[in-house]
């Protein structure tokens, strides 16, 4: 086997192992968006139901401290769940992304195989460019030390599991004076 035959064979394997990164970053993609609108459905079914136990069904207040509770558990550890499968799918789309970078560096010479690099020099949107700009100086003054803290999906997600927890500690509190007036 020549050496310009090893080459070959090491270019299709490098370009075939660029698209599996690509198949596999696009996926996540789309698995990092369904997890967070699953994260806001669940969210949100769990306040309805525990703000229709404490408005609308008279019980006593043991009970009510009871039943939210367990709502609040069971929606704390479904929040929890996705926060983690979130948080994979994420670091797993920044692994496949550098690796992707990483086969283009190897393929310099190949013009079709700078996908990453034109991504990540292209003009951003006011919103986008503000936002790279202030996590790039929070990384620089060492407050976060890595690129997966700054997922958006994920900071909100964690809002979310902190606002869970004030709700539910105000429900088991103050959640049996919220009842609706009998007609």
């Amino acid at each position: 086997m020549s050496n310009g035959d090893v080459n070959k064979i090491k270019n299709d394997w490098l370009r075939l192992e660029y698209e599996m990164c690509q198949i596999g970053y696009n996926s996540r993609d789309v698995i990092t968006e369904d997890l967070f609108a699953k994260v806001i459905q669940v969210f949100s079914i769990f306040l309805t139901v525990m703000v229709a136990i404490s408005a609308f069904v008279k019980i006593s207040y043991g009970l009510h401290v009871f039943l939210c509770a367990i709502i609040g558990i069971a929606g704390l550890i479904s929040k929890v769940a996705l926060l983690i499968d979130l948080q994979s799918a994420s670091s797993c789309k920044i692994v496949l992304r550098n690796r992707c970078v990483q086969i283009e560096d190897m393929h310099n010479d190949d013009n079709a195989m700078h996908y990453w690099k034109e991504i990540a020099e292209r003009e951003r949107y006011y919103e986008e460019g503000m936002y790279k700009r202030i996590f790039k100086k929070i990384r620089s003054n060492k407050i976060i030390t890595s690129d997966i803290e700054g997922d958006l999906y994920i900071i909100a997600t964690r809002i979310l599991i902190i606002f869970w927890i004030g709700i539910v500690a105000t429900m088991i509190l103050f959640g049996d004076t919220f009842s609706m007036p009998s007609r």
